[in-house]
């Protein structure tokens, strides 16, 4: 397995634009958290099976992949601390890809970029992200 983190984010563009994954919406959330760090940005992490919605500020990832099956069972860890907290939470995205995540129709640079990422039966969540991760 390679692993891909924060400390190489151009590692983690350049993974998007493997040919598997460079036009498909699982390509372009794995953009929206890099843009999201660079900038500093709040997310929103919906919990859909229990409808929690959490205000968060992410302070770093990581991608796991096996190589020649980009996009094919990739690991994702999300680490963000609550707007209003100091607890660093963690989010595993286990065997996420192309299948499991779809952008909101509404998605855009004039709204937000919000993802629906389907893991399993027990595991569904929205993750939004502010319109500006697009902005110069």
């Amino acid at each position: 397995m390679n692993n891909i983190t924060i400390e190489t984010l151009e590692s983690c563009l350049n993974y998007t634009d493997t040919s598997k994954i460079s036009g498909m919406d699982y390509g372009t959330f794995i953009r929206a958290l890099v843009y999201t760090i660079q900038k500093g940005l709040p997310i929103e992490i919906m919990d859909n099976l229990t409808g929690i919605i959490t205000k968060a500020e992410l302070k770093s990832f990581s991608l796991s992949y096996k190589e020649g099956e980009e996009g094919v069972s990739d690991n994702i860890s999300i680490k963000y601390t609550k707007i209003d907290g100091d607890v660093l939470n963690t989010l595993e995205l286990k065997e996420i890809g192309p299948r499991k995540v779809t952008k909101d129709k509404k998605s855009g640079s004039r709204t937000f970029y919000r993802y629906y990422l389907k893991l399993s039966k027990n595991e569904d969540y929205r993750i939004t992200f502010n319109r500006r991760i697009s902005k110069e």
